[in-house]
């Protein structure tokens, strides 16, 4: 690339050295950091599966992991029983999954049951606002019950 010029929007603009196209400096900084991000976090989890000599020490090394590199509050993992269907939380951590009271789900129960059942990604910003969450579906039982 050749040096660096100010833009008439004031952010600092390079060309490129292939198409001659101009290039925001701040951008292309950005980029690379948010790459050396993903490189380190990869490094960091083949690290584990290189070092672990259990499942469980695995499970652990991975969850810490992503807990530091992703903006996450909750972070669990779940086992599925092929035979029986059932899902065990093999480990969890953050204040959402200590308070929850259930450690076995059923294929289609819950936002990790729905997952499992429809083979699709579930983002969910607030799991507590979403209609698959089983202790709001407690709650709201309890509440009909009364």
């Amino acid at each position: 690339m050749r040096p660096a010029e100010p833009s008439s929007s004031g952010r600092t603009v390079a060309r490129d050295p292939d198409t001659g196209e101009p290039v925001d400096v701040e951008d292309l900084l950005l980029r690379v950091a948010d790459r050396s991000a993903k490189i380190a976090f990869l490094q960091e989890m083949t690290g584990a599966l290189a070092k672990a000599e259990s499942l469980s020490e695995l499970l652990d090394r991975t969850a810490d992991i992503a807990q530091r590199h992703l903006p996450y509050e909750v972070c669990s993992t779940h086992l599925v029983d092929p035979a029986t269907g059932q899902i065990t939380v093999v480990l969890g951590s953050g204040p959402l999954f200590e308070s929850l009271g259930t450690k076995h789900l059923r294929v289609g129960e819950g936002v990790v049951g729905w997952v499992v059942q429809n083979g699709k990604l579930a983002n969910v910003s607030d799991v507590r606002l979403d209609p698959r969450y089983i202790a709001r579906k407690a709650e709201e039982y309890l509440k009909k019950t009364k």
